[in-house]
């Protein structure tokens, strides 16, 4: 691993919360096949995007539905709060659920949870969308959060 990267895996995980849900993350990655490790890689530098309390949620969106663990579970071994665990929950697609309609979704969620959950994904289609361009799917997605989502006071 490069010593940037390295640096920044530290900084992630300073925190206990943070801590614990690098820990799971990893856990994961562990026991991963490569395209699950791929999905790892991916949530750090989405956490890396993302502040504080949005970060836990970044990291552990690939260990549901991946661990044999449901969001509750995630959660609580990983000691999220409400919000966060809220927010984890608003992060799975629905069935069927184009990435538009998801962010339609994460945008008529309660705050906090919905708040965390639409930095969450905006951080991650714009990772995305830097990898892959052309996805139509994507860049109408994060059009209609960036549009859509309103300001939230710090």
């Amino acid at each position: 691993m490069e010593p940037t990267r390295a640096n920044a895996l530290r900084s992630l995980s300073q925190t206990a919360g943070r801590r614990r849900a690098f820990d799971l993350a990893q856990q994961v990655r562990g026991r991963a096949g490569s395209f699950d490790a791929l999905l790892v890689r991916r949530a750090v530098r989405v956490a890396e995007a993302v502040g504080p309390d949005a970060q836990p949620v970044a990291l552990l969106r690939p260990v549901v539905g991946r661990a044999g663990m449901s969001v509750a579970q995630v959660a609580q071994r990983a000691g999220l709060d409400a919000a966060q665990q809220h927010a984890l929950a608003l992060l799975v697609p629905r069935p069927g659920e184009s990435p538009s309609d998801h962010a339609k979704r994460l945008l008529l969620a309660p705050r906090p949870a919905g708040h965390l959950a639409c930095e969450v994904l905006r951080a991650e289609l714009r990772d995305r969308l830097a990898r892959d361009p052309a996805s139509v799917l994507v860049r109408e997605a994060l059009e209609r959060l960036e549009r859509e989502t309103p300001v939230i006071d710090a």
